[in-house]
């Protein structure tokens, strides 16, 4: 009875690590951006960043997590997006969670300058969980999507 207990104590926290790692990206998203962010866990996980009518959207791939597409799409938010409103939020205080996010996604990204891991991550979450990233407009009554050419976004924010 004790040892199915422990093995159970276990089972819950090594499975509730990575949700708790996943909430600190979500949460930062959904508590710093409010209701421009908008969240969809279907076969494609998906995140919304629109703040205007405009959109960044990132999606995984058919069966990836959510909490990867929600690193991806905090770090690429914070260091990349052109966005003029995320400013203010970049100033507030979420320093302490970019780097818990670098740190405990970076192991195989351990350059040393901080924008160097950052581009070396999101790289790897790319590939890994197949994100694509888009850019949406709302325009009188059309919807106009482009994808982004990560690669060369990564490249231009050095």
């Amino acid at each position: 009875m004790f040892l199915s207990r422990v093995v159970a104590g276990l089972l819950v926290t090594m499975s509730a690590f990575p949700i708790q790692a996943a909430d600190s990206a979500l949460q930062v998203l959904r508590s710093g951006l409010g209701e421009a962010i908008e969240i969809t866990q279907t076969l494609h996980p998906m995140i919304k960043y629109c703040p205007d009518n405009t959109c960044d959207e990132f999606r995984g791939g058919p069966g990836k997590q959510l909490e990867d597409v929600a690193d991806f799409a905090f770090l690429y938010l914070w260091y990349i997006s052109d966005y003029a409103y995320l400013e203010s939020w970049r100033q507030q205080s979420s320093q302490p969670e970019v780097q818990a996010s670098l740190a405990r996604l970076a192991s195989t990204c351990s350059k040393a300058e901080e924008h160097e891991r950052v581009v070396c991550t999101l790289r790897r979450l790319a590939r890994d969980a197949e994100i694509q990233v888009f850019f949406i407009r709302y325009d009188e009554g059309q919807v106009s999507e482009e994808r982004v050419d990560l690669d060369s976004e990564l490249n231009r924010s050095k």
